[in-house]
């Protein structure tokens, strides 16, 4: 499903749900729009001078393209007329492939702060680690039904003698962890799919960034890399996954690694 909002005022947006059956619309309010899942924010150019709004769109620029209504090409009767491969033909591919490069030339504007974030992230909060780096994938490549899988450790309580001597509990067991989400990552801890998934592809796991699978027709691709010497998977679709994309991310993985080996 491919959504498309519009801002109708400062207090209400209207969402236009795109799928292979009818077009879904429906009057939300404004504050609606932090959870959903937005492929393109659409804005009439009187709300500028909106504080306000300016405020959440600048948020929201971190999730999707954001265009002033009279710039997108199309009127709201075409959005009321428009079926699924039209939307995607006229507005999305086009949308994505600009929020996209916009996504990459910024992760490259701050690379080195990135890296060093992440880097210290990873031992800090490893779920907090996965959860961003699923953000900036999903992001990066201008993706849906992203799915991100890695190796989670169920910490073991502390004993009494760690207590007393003020020292960290052991690492526990083990375990595969699944980041999932259409706007917001959520991980599934000790998940059986992403079990399922690592051990489908366990002879295929690369060190750095590597493309598994490709298939350009439904849009689809599996990537695999391994952080600190651990492997994860990336799954996702996107009507334009490009080289660019896959280089950049590429970097990403090799500097945080090149960064976690030199803290060793």
């Amino acid at each position: 499903m491919l959504n498309i909002v519009v801002l109708k005022d400062t207090e209400q947006i209207e969402v236009f749900s795109y799928s292979n059956e009818k077009l879904k619309n429906e009057i939300k309010d404004i504050t609606d729009l932090k959870e959903i899942e937005s492929h393109l924010i659409l804005y009439p150019k009187n709300l500028n001078s909106s504080e306000e709004i300016l405020n959440i769109l600048k948020k929201e620029s971190n999730n999707c393209n954001i265009k002033e209504l009279s710039q997108s090409g199309i009127t709201l009767e075409n959005l009321k007329e428009f079926d699924y491969n039209q939307i995607k033909d006229t507005l999305i591919n086009e949308s994505f492939t600009q929020f996209s490069l916009h996504r990459n030339l910024s992760l490259l504007d701050q690379f080195h702060p990135t890296i060093n974030h992440l880097s210290h992230l990873l031992f800090a909060d490893r779920l907090s680690f996965y959860e961003e780096l699923w953000h900036i994938l999903k992001s990066n490549t201008a993706s849906v039904d992203a799915s991100l899988i890695y190796n989670g450790f169920i910490a073991k309580k502390q004993t009494k003698e760690e207590k007393e001597l003020n020292e960290p509990a052991q690492k526990g067991d083990l375990v595969k962890n699944i980041v999932v989400g259409p706007k917001h990552p959520q991980t599934q801890i000790k998940s059986d799919l992403a079990l399922k998934i690592m051990a489908e592809y366990k002879n295929q796991l690369s060190s750095s960034l590597e493309v598994l699978e490709f298939d350009s027709k439904k849009g689809t691709f599996i990537l695999s890399a391994s952080i600190n010497e651990s492997p994860f998977i990336f799954m996702a679709k996107s009507f334009n996954f490009t080289i660019l994309q896959e280089k950049v991310l590429k970097a990403l993985i090799e500097g945080i690694n090149i960064n976690l080996g030199k803290s060793k």
